[in-house]
Protein backbone atom coordinates (compact mmCIF):
# COMPACT_ATOMS: atom_id res chain seq x y z
CA UNK A 1 0.00 0.00 0.00
CA UNK A 2 2.95 2.29 0.44
CA UNK A 3 3.98 1.88 -2.93
CA UNK A 4 0.45 2.35 -4.35
CA UNK A 5 0.44 5.65 -1.91
CA UNK A 6 3.64 6.93 -3.55
CA UNK A 7 2.39 6.31 -6.97
CA UNK A 8 -0.46 8.25 -6.54
CA UNK A 9 1.46 11.35 -4.93
CA UNK A 10 3.53 11.35 -7.82
CA UNK A 11 0.82 11.60 -10.55
CA UNK A 12 -0.42 14.08 -8.63
CA UNK A 13 2.79 15.70 -9.01
CA UNK A 14 3.03 15.46 -12.20
CA UNK A 15 -0.02 16.25 -13.95
CA UNK A 16 -1.46 18.54 -12.06
CA UNK A 17 -4.56 16.55 -11.18
CA UNK A 18 -5.68 13.99 -8.65
CA UNK A 19 -5.41 10.67 -9.91
CA UNK A 20 -8.60 9.29 -8.80
CA UNK A 21 -11.82 11.78 -8.07
CA UNK A 22 -15.43 11.36 -6.69
CA UNK A 23 -18.14 13.18 -5.62
CA UNK A 24 -17.80 10.75 -2.00
CA UNK A 25 -15.88 8.19 -0.14
CA UNK A 26 -17.59 5.28 -1.38
CA UNK A 27 -17.52 6.26 -4.86
CA UNK A 28 -13.38 7.29 -4.15
CA UNK A 29 -13.03 3.50 -3.32
CA UNK A 30 -14.56 2.25 -6.28
CA UNK A 31 -12.69 4.69 -8.80
CA UNK A 32 -9.20 3.41 -7.22
CA UNK A 33 -10.50 -0.92 -7.75
CA UNK A 34 -11.74 -0.22 -10.83
CA UNK A 35 -10.45 2.99 -12.89
CA UNK A 36 -7.36 3.87 -14.38
CA UNK A 37 -6.34 7.58 -14.15
CA UNK A 38 -5.95 9.16 -17.27
CA UNK A 39 -2.51 8.86 -18.65
CA UNK A 40 -0.75 12.63 -18.33
CA UNK A 41 1.39 13.93 -21.67
CA UNK A 42 4.91 12.94 -21.99
CA UNK A 43 5.09 13.82 -25.73
CA UNK A 44 8.29 12.36 -27.26
CA UNK A 45 10.52 12.84 -23.84
CA UNK A 46 11.55 9.72 -22.73
CA UNK A 47 12.14 10.08 -19.23
CA UNK A 48 8.58 11.17 -18.28
CA UNK A 49 7.50 7.94 -20.26
CA UNK A 50 9.62 5.99 -18.16
CA UNK A 51 8.62 7.83 -15.15
CA UNK A 52 4.49 7.57 -16.51
CA UNK A 53 6.10 3.22 -16.56
CA UNK A 54 7.46 3.78 -12.99
CA UNK A 55 4.16 5.50 -11.43
CA UNK A 56 1.77 2.87 -13.71
CA UNK A 57 3.30 0.10 -11.79
CA UNK A 58 3.27 1.41 -8.28
CA UNK A 59 -0.82 2.03 -8.83
CA UNK A 60 -1.08 -1.06 -10.64
CA UNK A 61 -4.41 -2.66 -9.71
CA UNK A 62 -3.22 -6.12 -9.07
CA UNK A 63 -0.79 -6.18 -5.90
CA UNK A 64 1.71 -8.38 -7.69
CA UNK A 65 1.97 -6.12 -10.56
CA UNK A 66 3.72 -3.30 -8.43
CA UNK A 67 7.25 -2.98 -7.42
CA UNK A 68 7.53 -5.50 -4.49
CA UNK A 69 10.09 -3.41 -2.77
CA UNK A 70 11.21 0.32 -2.75
CA UNK A 71 14.77 -0.59 -3.47
CA UNK A 72 13.42 -1.74 -7.13
CA UNK A 73 11.46 1.56 -7.50
CA UNK A 74 14.54 3.25 -6.80
CA UNK A 75 16.36 1.44 -8.45
CA UNK A 76 14.35 2.31 -11.66
CA UNK A 77 14.58 5.83 -10.63
CA UNK A 78 18.46 5.85 -10.51
CA UNK A 79 17.85 4.60 -14.33
CA UNK A 80 15.32 7.37 -15.59
CA UNK A 81 18.17 9.62 -13.87
CA UNK A 82 21.18 7.98 -15.87
CA UNK A 83 19.13 8.68 -18.95
CA UNK A 84 18.49 11.99 -18.07
CA UNK A 85 22.36 12.43 -18.01
CA UNK A 86 22.80 11.28 -20.93
CA UNK A 87 20.62 13.38 -23.08
CA UNK A 88 20.20 16.71 -24.01
CA UNK A 89 17.40 18.18 -22.49
CA UNK A 90 15.70 21.62 -22.51
CA UNK A 91 16.41 23.57 -19.11
CA UNK A 92 12.35 23.54 -17.97
CA UNK A 93 12.06 20.26 -18.75
CA UNK A 94 15.33 19.18 -16.58
CA UNK A 95 13.83 21.18 -13.68
CA UNK A 96 10.61 19.78 -13.43
CA UNK A 97 12.39 15.99 -14.02
CA UNK A 98 14.79 16.81 -10.87
CA UNK A 99 12.58 17.98 -9.02
CA UNK A 100 10.42 14.92 -9.59
CA UNK A 101 13.04 12.83 -8.77
CA UNK A 102 14.20 14.56 -5.69
CA UNK A 103 10.80 14.30 -4.26
CA UNK A 104 10.75 10.68 -4.91
CA UNK A 105 14.08 9.70 -3.78
CA UNK A 106 13.48 11.76 -0.43
CA UNK A 107 9.77 9.58 -0.12
CA UNK A 108 11.74 6.51 -1.23
CA UNK A 109 14.45 7.68 1.98
CA UNK A 110 11.69 7.93 4.25
CA UNK A 111 9.55 5.33 3.36
CA UNK A 112 12.51 3.09 3.95
CA UNK A 113 13.84 4.43 7.03
CA UNK A 114 9.76 3.98 8.26
CA UNK A 115 10.04 -0.16 7.01
CA UNK A 116 13.71 -0.33 8.92
CA UNK A 117 11.70 1.22 11.90
CA UNK A 118 9.12 -0.51 11.94
CA UNK A 119 11.10 -3.68 11.28
CA UNK A 120 13.15 -2.98 14.60
CA UNK A 121 11.22 -2.23 17.17
CA UNK A 122 8.49 -4.94 17.16
CA UNK A 123 5.63 -4.40 19.50
CA UNK A 124 5.64 -7.50 22.74
CA UNK A 125 3.37 -10.17 21.69
CA UNK A 126 -0.59 -9.82 23.29
CA UNK A 127 -0.68 -11.80 26.65
CA UNK A 128 3.48 -11.78 27.45
CA UNK A 129 3.52 -10.13 30.39
CA UNK A 130 1.87 -12.73 32.37
CA UNK A 131 -1.47 -12.92 34.03
CA UNK A 132 -3.70 -10.57 35.82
Amino acid sequence: SDIFSLGVILYEMLSGRKAFESKNPAALAAAILECEPPPFPTGDDRRLKGLDYVIRRCIAKNPDDRWQSAHDLLLQLRWIAQEDAQTSIQPLASRTLLRALLAVGVLAAVLTAVVVYLKLIQPPAFGAGGGD
